[in-house]
């Protein structure tokens, strides 16, 4: 690990940010020393590949918790390259600055897609109320998005100190009357509702493992279960 705040592309985005009344640290992840940016509404992952003595290449990841695999995962959903001599963090600081002003998912979806309170199908019904009950913003996703998914429960929680403040999640029952969860992501300056990824099968509901969804910033991240890359 080489200390970031010495080398002068760090220093132009930190300078930047900070003017533009952003909160800028630093944060080991991983083993990884990370620069972390945050308007509050959404948290910047940026970690700098140095290649000898110049920093050639910023990745953005993201982070979350695999169901699954009971650990937490790194995603990478951009890299910039800084080819030359020439080019310049001009290109990063625009994505950053993109990530930090997306729109909350969870409103995004609910002000641009068909939505209702309650879901006809029981099953899902009743994850839904399970959900309200413990604390849980939900929206019913009543557009057939998927193929032989006629309802989907879109959901999110207001908590403190995330890793991820933009956190939404989507619930549904597939074909084969198994439940799958998903995370919600914006990707390479695009989002839409496909922007899923990672989609797991919850085999029993539990609201334990719902809650470990939403990723503490004060969790201490020394080991990655799995490593993935989009």
């Amino acid at each position: 690990m080489y200390d970031l705040q010495n080398d002068e592309e760090v220093k132009e985005i930190i300078n930047y940010f900070e003017n533009k009344n952003c909160e800028v640290y630093f944060k080991e992840i991983f083993g990884i020393n990370y620069l972390v940016v945050s308007n509050k509404k959404n948290t910047v992952y940026i970690k700098p590949y140095k290649h000898y003595d110049v920093i050639s290449k910023f990745d953005i990841d993201i982070f979350r918790y695999s169901i699954n695999y009971n650990g937490i995962e790194k995603f990478t959903i951009e890299d910039i390259t800084l080819a030359t001599i020439y080019d310049t963090v001009q290109e990063v600081i625009e994505s950053i600055e993109e990530d930090l002003n997306q729109e909350n998912y969870f409103e995004f979806i609910k002000n641009n897609f068909e939505t209702k309170e309650n879901a006809d199908d029981l099953k899902l019904e009743k994850y839904n109320i399970e959900l309200k009950k413990h604390g849980y913003n939900t929206q019913i996703i009543s557009e057939n998005l998927f193929s032989k998914v006629r309802e989907i429960i879109i959901f999110t929680k207001n908590k403190d100190n995330l890793l991820n403040p933009n956190s939404s999640f989507i619930l549904y029952i597939n074909e084969n009357n198994k439940v799958e969860i998903s995370s919600i992501i914006r990707m390479n300056k695009y989002f839409d509702i496909g922007c899923l990824y990672d989609i797991e099968e919850l085999t029993k509901f539990s609201i334990d493992k719902i809650e470990k969804l939403f990723i503490s910033n004060n969790e201490e991240m020394k080991e990655c279960i799995i490593k993935s890359e989009i």
